[in-house]
């Protein structure tokens, strides 16, 4: 619109023009973002050209499908919830519900369903370098924010927002955080002494993929168990509840479990939510936490998240595909 008028167009706009005075040359890229949907939390960013798609998945121990209670009205949703749940899936159908790789390539033009991740297959290594390139090229570019959790980022930038924030390096360390998080989503155990290290640094956001790491590497990280048992008392909330998840998730939650029930009570919203999608992954592990769950209070992502959680513990076979009707009332 600003090219249509005439107006000259700010540098911080991230988009060109295709149309009028200053109209630009066709980008050999598009982005992709996947962050927070509703109540539940991911981090993903992806690039694609004409032809490829490569995705980096920073969450990669999170599966596509999470639940959403908007997403789950859908009966097309509750079918393949109820196939998945009563174990009818197959093949490439159960992916939504697994896992992801921490980076996927697809031929579009041969796969357009994208199934066949090709990130590890060395004849596509050059294509996959030239996407990794411009993938992260472009998030140190436009200052991604998301290497940082929503609530330690809105804490950080209280008085000012989360657009200065990310350009201010003295209170958000791009290059460091991006970093640990390349180690943390890697879920190698050779990196166990490294996120280790990572749970002692000077810097929240370090710490908080320490725990991420471990808990992205499950019952292979046992050996950080005492790391984490210190994280639980750190200053930042949610290197607290990515650390009990973590000890919990090991079955080790006799105090962790308490840090999570805690974190429901916080005064930051996306606190309480990073604390409720916490229990509701333990599943039979947060039966200690039902009457604290019960007892929460919180935003609407944050009652249904326990709410799901909640349906689950108490009838894990028959788990609904929707939440219970109301009542009518007469």
């Amino acid at each position: 619109m600003l090219s249509l008028a005439g107006i000259k167009i700010p540098d911080y706009i991230q988009g060109e023009a295709f149309l009028g005075t200053r109209a630009a040359r066709p980008r050999d890229y598009v982005y992709l973002f996947r962050g927070r949907m509703d109540e539940r939390y991911d981090f993903a960013r992806a690039v694609r050209d004409k032809q490829y798609k490569y995705i980096r998945n920073y969450m990669p121990h999170l599966p596509w499908g999470q639940h959403l209670d908007y997403l789950w009205k859908s009966k097309s949703m509750q079918s393949l919830w109820k196939e998945h749940t009563e174990g009818r899936l197959k093949g490439a159908q159960k992916l939504f519900f697994q896992p992801k790789a921490t980076e996927e390539l697809y031929d579009t033009h041969a796969d357009p369903h994208e199934v066949n991740n090709l990130a590890g297959d060395p004849k596509f290594s050059k294509i996959l370098q030239r996407m990794r390139k411009a993938q992260l090229a472009w998030a140190v570019d436009i200052h991604d924010i998301g290497f940082l959790p929503e609530g330690e980022f809105l804490t950080r930038s209280q008085g000012s927002t989360p657009y200065d924030l990310a350009r201010d390096p003295k209170k958000y360390d791009q290059a460091a955080l991006m970093a640990a998080a390349d180690i943390a989503n890697a879920r190698e155990a050779k990196n166990l002494p490294k996120l280790i290290e990572m749970l002692g640094d000077k810097d929240s956001g370090v710490r908080y993929w320490g725990a991420i790491g471990c808990l992205s590497l499950g019952a292979k990280a046992a050996g950080a168990s005492d790391a984490l048992g210190k994280a639980l008392g750190d200053s930042c909330p949610n290197v607290r509840i990515a650390a009990a998840e973590s000890l919990c998730s090991m079955g080790k939650g006799d105090k962790a479990l308490g840090v999570l029930t805690e974190a429901l009570g916080h005064s930051n919203v996306r606190v309480k939510l990073h604390a409720a999608n916490a229990l509701d992954y333990l599943d039979d592990k947060a039966k200690g936490a039902v009457d604290a769950m019960k007892k929460a209070k919180g935003d609407g992502y944050t009652q249904r998240t326990l709410g799901w959680a909640l349906q689950g513990l108490g009838e894990k076979k028959s788990r609904s595909a929707t939440k219970k009707p109301r009542r009518k009332k007469k």
